[in-house]
């Protein structure tokens, strides 16, 4: 039923017996009209699924208490935006790791003198990034400096 839009999407899963739907499409509340159908449909007002699983238990209740022909909604919180990290190569060799808070100009140093693997290790133990990602992100940060240098803008 992918291909369906809305209006037929609703009368579809009416006819096929379901009972249930589950959009992020916060638009359909207004734009369709399920009173007096049998389908219970719950939006999500997040469609970022790393987001929404957060609130799965939200999501259960509202499935569970949801009522046939009526729009159940699932309000994401809103989030502060994460910090942005990275990592400035210095004359030495060495990198600071500054943070950066959303949109937001201001930045400041979390650490300074340290290479790529303690400062990763440094995030890990103070809980900014997972232990497991420490080799991941060592990887990416070692083959974004290798691009730059290639590039003639790192040391």
């Amino acid at each position: 039923m992918g291909e369906l839009k809305n209006g037929k999407l609703i009368d579809e899963a009416v006819r096929r017996g379901y009972d249930l739907l589950v959009t992020a499409d916060r638009r359909m509340r207004k734009q369709q009209e399920i009173e007096g159908k049998p389908l219970r449909v719950v939006v999500l007002t997040r469609p970022d699924w790393l987001k929404t699983k957060k609130q799965i238990n939200e999501i259960q209740r509202a499935i569970a208490t949801a009522e046939p022909g009526q729009f159940t909604r699932v309000i994401a919180p809103r989030t502060q935006p994460e910090p942005q990290m990275t990592f400035q190569e210095r004359d030495d060799g060495l990198f600071d790791i500054t943070e950066r808070l959303g949109s937001r100009v201001q930045s400041r140093t979390l650490r300074s003198g340290v290479t790529i693997r303690t400062g990763l290790e440094w995030l890990a133990n103070t809980k900014r990034i997972a232990n497991h990602e420490v080799s991941q992100w060592e990887r990416s940060l070692l083959d974004d400096l290798t691009r730059e240098r290639q590039r003639g803008r790192g040391r």
